[in-house]
């Protein structure tokens, strides 16, 4: 027997395993429709290209739609621009904090809905909103921090008129 013969070469890790693509084409597909899935590949494939790697590959495969798309939003379309890692790693808790956002908005109407158990619910509900508050202030101090947010970018004014300029041409 031989070094490569040894049984951790032979056994599957469960952190090797990646999904499947029709694991993952099944759950799109499920909640959206091809279109959503082709964008969704599309920004995957953005989001790795201009950051050589693959910051949401652990999330959930029905949560990455959502993240790329945002991520792509944020990151500035040349390669080179995203060079700056507290900037990268801001925009990427930025989304993620979006993305528990959305997931708290998603729990507090299900609770809310549920009027007989209204009483019951209200302190979790009254938690939720508390920590929703808290991800709202992360996000905004990331965003202020990182000249993310278009009130604190550096280049606000110049993407204001270049914006102007562009909505002129477009009704001229």
């Amino acid at each position: 027997m031989t070094y490569f013969d040894s049984d951790f070469f032979t056994q599957t890790i469960a952190s090797d395993i990646q999904p499947s693509d029709k694991n993952i084409d099944a759950k799109i597909d499920k909640h959206k429709g091809q279109d959503t899935y082709d964008d969704y590949l599309k920004n995957k494939k953005d989001v790795t290209r201009l950051l050589s790697y693959d910051p949401f590959e652990k999330e959930d495969v029905e949560d990455q739609p959502f993240l790329y798309s945002q991520l792509l939003g944020i990151l500035d379309s040349s390669e080179d621009a995203n060079e700056d890692m507290m900037r990268t790693a801001s925009a990427i808790s930025i989304v993620r904090g979006f993305l528990q956002q959305s997931k708290i908005d998603d729990t507090v109407a299900k609770l809310m809905c549920d009027i007989s158990n209204i009483e019951k619910n209200s302190a979790t509900i009254k938690s939720l909103q508390e920590s929703k508050g808290k991800i709202t202030s992360v996000i905004t101090s990331l965003a202020q921090d990182s000249c993310i947010s278009l009130k604190h970018n550096k280049n606000a004014k110049r993407v204001k008129i270049h914006g102007l300029v562009r909505l002129r041409k477009l009704k001229g």
